[in-house]
């Protein structure tokens, strides 16, 4: 008898969670789709537009630098987008099936992704493939929902939208956190004015939106193949890259003999031929850690991302931990 209630009870834990979890998928979706009736730049209600950011980026132990995102959006098959910083330049058309990238200068700064990223989630905020809402909780004494989302394995990224209007606030990820504040009226849509991201060494960029508007027409010149580039791949459901040799990092003596432990957060870009090719610090708790972790991994091979069969470049997150067994 005992063993047929302890198998009732178990029971009911999973179908009990089974319940949590579809409520924290449906809150966090209907979260999502009120701050897109809001904010959703990319509705077919609302394209074409014309999308204008002036930022600067703060790089460590460098000056800040200057520069302009400018988006030219038809459609979904139909887009440009263009983003000049220093010596860097780097263009995205794409016109119906075909996609092209012309790029010049040294190479994207981290900051500039990340930039990248909070733009393409305040014009279309979906998730992932592969991600999923996990949870759902209220802050500053109910003004703020707040939704955690399972990103990369138990990487999780944090949303929090005004309870009132649900304007996206901000979004917290590896450390850094990006705020969105005062929204003005463009056209019909409302969007921030002000952008900016933080990170445990202090400010990572800041942006001032300068112009959303709708052009008066659309020159088919904006949409054709710009001189130098070169055609690339987009994927909706790219299959992650898999690691097939991964060296440990080496431990430093001095380190291990302080008892001192830590990790380090990198982006990696892995080339299509499951080589690391940029590799970033994103978070490291030391200095020497970093510089162990990035001669380890630069080291590591992967089998490469697929987009059908067809293998391609993607970022991905690489966490090493170093931990002394006692």
């Amino acid at each position: 008898m005992k063993k047929v209630a302890l198998a009732m009870a178990v029971l009911l834990a999973i179908v009990g969670a089974g319940f949590a979890l579809n409520s924290a998928a449906e809150q966090g979706q209907a979260l999502f789709d009120r701050a897109n009736a809001a904010s959703h730049l990319r509705s077919p209600q609302f394209s074409p537009y014309e999308l204008q950011i002036q930022f600067r980026l703060f790089p460590p132990r460098h000056m800040p630098l200057s520069g302009m995102y400018d988006e030219i959006w038809a459609s979904p098959e139909k887009w440009r987008k263009k983003i000049a910083i220093g010596d860097f330049e780097e263009t995205l058309v794409r016109n119906q099936t075909s996609q092209w990238r012309a790029q010049r200068g040294g190479l994207e700064a981290p900051e500039v992704r990340e930039l990248r990223a909070a733009v393409e989630q305040l014009s279309d905020l979906t998730l992932a493939v592969g991600e999923e809402f996990q949870n759902v909780r209220q802050e500053r004494k109910g003004k703020q929902e707040c939704v955690e989302v399972r990103a990369i394995g138990p990487l999780k990224r944090t949303y929090c939208f005004d309870s009132s209007t649900a304007q996206l606030q901000s979004i917290a990820w590896l450390g850094q956190h990006t705020w969105f504040a005062d929204y003005t009226t463009f056209g019909s849509v409302l969007f921030p004015k002000h952008m900016n991201a933080t990170g445990d060494s202090g400010p990572l960029w800041d942006a001032e939106v300068q112009n959303v508007s709708h052009p008066n027409s659309l020159e088919q010149s904006w949409f054709a193949r710009p001189p130098g580039s070169e055609p690339f791949v987009s994927c909706t459901n790219v299959r992650p890259p898999k690691a097939v040799k991964t060296p440990d990092p080496s431990y430093d003596p001095e380190l291990r003999r302080q008892h001192i432990e830590g990790s380090v957060m990198l982006n990696v870009e892995v080339g299509p031929d499951g080589k690391p090719h940029d590799i970033q610090v994103v978070h490291s708790d030391n200095p020497a850690f970093y510089s162990a972790a990035y001669n380890a991994v630069r080291t590591w091979r992967f089998k490469p991302a697929m987009c059908g069969d067809l293998p391609v470049a993607v970022v991905v997150h690489i966490q090493t931990n170093f931990h002394l067994y006692r």
